[in-house]
C-alpha cells in the first residue's frame, strides 16, 4: 500500500509525502512514516483494525517526511529501524532516534521480502533504498 501525508513546509507550501506499508501475511511494515505522530497513529490504526500486526517501521533518511512518526511508534513499542548514520543525524538534530540501527551496504528487514540498500549519499547523506524483491 502507498500512504500519503501532507505538511506545510516553510517556503514550499503544502508538500505531499509518500511511503509504503508492506504486508507479509498478517504482518505490516511501514517504509517511512508520515510527517506527524497523529498521521502515523491514523495509518497504524487503519491496518490494525483490518487485522494486521504492525511489526516495524524503517526510515529511509533523517528528514521528518521519513521519521516524523518514530516517537509515536517507539512509545507503542513498535520496532523502528534506521541506519546508524540516520540515527546519528537525528541525534544531532535533537530528534528521537529509531530503536534499532544497522550498518553496512545491505540489510534485510524481512528475509527475502524487504531489503535495504545503502548506495551512498544522494538526496541526503544517509538515504537508503528499500527493495521488495
Amino acid at each position: 500500500y502507498v500512504h500519503t501525508s501532507f505538511e506545510e513546509v516553510n517556503g514550499w507550501g503544502v508538500v505531499p509525502k509518500h511511503g509504503l506499508v508492506v504486508l507479509v501475511n498478517a504482518e505490516a511494515y511501514l517504509i517511512d512514516t508520515p510527517f506527524t505522530a497523529k498521521d502515523t497513529e491514523k495509518l497504524v490504526t487503519w491496518f490494525v483494525e483490518r487485522g494486521y500486526k504492525i511489526k516495524g517501521s524503517i526510515s529511509s533518511h533523517f528528514h521528518s517526511d521519513s521519521t516524523g512518526g518514530i516517537e509515536w511508534l517507539n512509545s507503542r513499542s513498535i520496532p523502528t529501524y534506521a541506519s546508524e548514520l540516520t540515527n546519528e543525524l537525528l541525534k544531532k538534530d535533537g530528534k528521537v532516534q529509531a530503536t534499532n540501527s544497522f550498518s553496512g551496504v545491505n540489510y534485510w528487514l524481512v528475509k527475502n521480502k524487504i531489503e535495504v540498500f545503502y548506495p551512498g549519499p544522494g538526496h541526503t547523506p544517509d538515504n537508503v533504498v528499500v527493495w521488495l524483491p
